[in-house]
């Protein structure tokens, strides 16, 4: 039998405590300015293939440089506030998924 998500489990190490999300601006432009001057390598034959057998792809990393450089921190802090105090996840019965 499982418990309900409001109750923590008895033999827990450790009991939730509620806290704040918060990333400060300077954090979020401090990151945005290394992703900026980080750089992709050329293409290799390794990097070309896209089977995953030499490591991430050169497709794969520049889609993910892009979306970082598009990412909205405030929206996402909103989102997870949201998330850990009830907000409409709760009422709605939504499920989040966070890739962190």
């Amino acid at each position: 039998m499982t418990l309900p998500y409001s109750q923590i489990p008895p033999k827990a190490l450790k009991v939730p405590s509620p806290f704040e999300s918060s990333i400060s601006e300077d954090q979020i432009s401090e990151f945005k300015q290394l992703l900026k001057l980080s750089k992709i390598p050329e293409p290799t034959y390794e990097s070309l293939q896209e089977d995953g057998r030499f490591g991430v792809s050169h497709k794969w990393l520049t889609n993910a440089k892009n979306k970082w450089a598009e990412f909205d921190w405030y929206d996402f802090t909103l989102l997870l506030r949201s998330v850990l105090w009830g907000g409409c996840a709760r009422k709605c019965g939504v499920v989040f998924i966070l890739w962190v």
